[in-house]
Order: C-alpha cells, then sequence, then structure tokens
C-alpha cells in the first residue's frame, strides 16, 4: 500500500482502519444488508444475459472461495485482492501421538467493500471502485495512487454510490454505438449488441418474406392464363409468351 494511504489509516480509530492489517475480517454487514444493496444495484445496471449481475458488492474476505478467491499460474488459489501473504504456525496431534507443526500461509486483504464489473467474454468480475472515504490526504477521490489502489478510511455501501453508479451508466449511454477497443464488451453493451442485432434480423426476414411473396403472386399472375384460358400457347407458355404472333389455334400468321 501506498505511504499516502498508509498515513491515512493512522489517523483513524475504526477497528477496520487500524494498521498493519495482520488478518481477515469477517463481512461487517449482514447477508440481508448485503442483498438489498445487491437488488438496488441490479436495478441500475441490470443482469447479464447469463443471469449474473453486470455490477456486483463483495467483501474481499469472502468465505465463497468462487467470490474471493482466484487462481494462479501455478494453479493454486490466491485471494484476488492480496495485499501481502502472512505464514501461520498451526499445531496438530498426529495419530502417533505426536505434535505436527504446520505453516499456512494466509494471503491478507483490505477489510473494504468492493464494486465489480462483471466481463461476459472473460465470465469473471473487474474491479470497479472501492467504497471508502478519500481526500487530499490519500489520493484526493482518484483511487489510486501511482497504479497502486487507494483504500482510504472504511465506510460502509451507501446512496452516494447508487448514484455514482447511475451516472456511469448515464454516462456510457451516451455514448451510444462507441465501442471501446481497449476492453471487452460488458453484459449491457452485449445485451445492446444483441438487441440490435435481433431487430436486423427480423427486419431482414421481413423483407425476405415479402419478396417471396411477391415472386410467388408474379409467378401466378404470369401463369394464370394456363388455369383460365384455353389457348394453347398461353397454356404452353402463360402470359409471358413471346412468339411472333398466334391465333387461339396454335397456328402461325
Amino acid at each position: 500500500m501506498h505511504e499516502r494511504s498508509i498515513a491515512l489509516l493512522k489517523t483513524s480509530g475504526h477497528p477496520l482502519d487500524v494498521w498493519p492489517w495482520e488478518g481477515n475480517f469477517p463481512p461487517p454487514l449482514s447477508a440481508r444488508a448485503q442483498r438489498e444493496f445487491q437488488r438496488q444495484v441490479n436495478a441500475i445496471c441490470g443482469i447479464a444475459v447469463n443471469g449474473k449481475p453486470n455490477v456486483r458488492l463483495m467483501w474481499p474476505a469472502d468465505p465463497d472461495p468462487e467470490v474471493s478467491m482466484r487462481v494462479d499460474y501455478a494453479g493454486e488459489r490466491r485471494a484476488r485482492y492480496c495485499l501481502y501473504s502472512q505464514d501461520y504456525e498451526c499445531q496438530r496431534l498426529t495419530e502417533a501421538g505426536l505434535i505436527a507443526v504446520e505453516t499456512i500461509t494466509v494471503d491478507i486483504v483490505p477489510p473494504r467493500w468492493m464494486l465489480e464489473e462483471y466481463s461476459e467474454p472473460s465470465d469473471s468480475y473487474l474491479h470497479l471502485r472501492t467504497i471508502a472515504f478519500h481526500d487530499a490526504r490519500c489520493c484526493a477521490g482518484a483511487e489510486s495512487v501511482q497504479g497502486q489502489l487507494c483504500h482510504g478510511l472504511y465506510r460502509e455501501p451507501s446512496r452516494s454510490d447508487l448514484d455514482d453508479l447511475q451516472r456511469r451508466v448515464r454516462e456510457r449511454e451516451a455514448f451510444g454505438e462507441r465501442v471501446y477497443a481497449d476492453r471487452p464488451l460488458t453484459g449491457r453493451e452485449m445485451q445492446s449488441a444483441l438487441s440490435r442485432l435481433k431487430a436486423w434480423r427480423e427486419q431482414w426476414e421481413a423483407i425476405t418474406k415479402q419478396k417471396y411473396k411477391d415472386a410467388m403472386i408474379d409467378g401466378f399472375m404470369s401463369q394464370s392464363p394456363r388455369l383460365f384460358s384455353d389457348d394453347p400457347t398461353a397454356n404452353a407458355w402463360g402470359r409471358r409468351h413471346f412468339t411472333n404472333g398466334h391465333n387461339k389455334s396454335g397456328s402461325s400468321k
């Protein structure tokens, strides 16, 4: 963590702002409160086509490993927001009655609520913003200091975070058809693209059906003399027969 962020932490008396963080903390909000806030987020940001929230609230030390962990290049599960790792010695009694000492490595994560955005191409969530108090003493609201995430001071998710999400949604919708080449499409953008594709396909199908309909009618009208005429030439060629001339007997003039 950057020195400016650490200096800010030392000015707070909140238990989740005590530095250094020597362990991980359980979520400070109840599961019910988390669900209610997520419901409000879903109302603003919507749901991806696979049923996952486009934006989710998460706690870095969530007990669900599918939420808080990732698989690194070595195939090991590591915390997604790991600040540093700490080793703990644990003792256990073996079947032989001996005391075995094992070292367990724990990834320490910041006790902060995070908002993450879902990426459909990678089927994963990416960091969107850290919910915290930020001021001029840390990052001045930029949420990062020299490329490092700023964790500010602890606060709970609030109406201001929902307002910020609404602002972000409005700004993205204002771009309209613009597609960003430096990042994958979001769930909301993918839904919009699929809707446009569906509308285009329906229009194309309607035009194609009309063409087939016109061709059938034209074919029927051009061949209808075969049905209602005793003229042998008309029976043979339909309305659009190309001869020098004919009479009802079919003989040349």
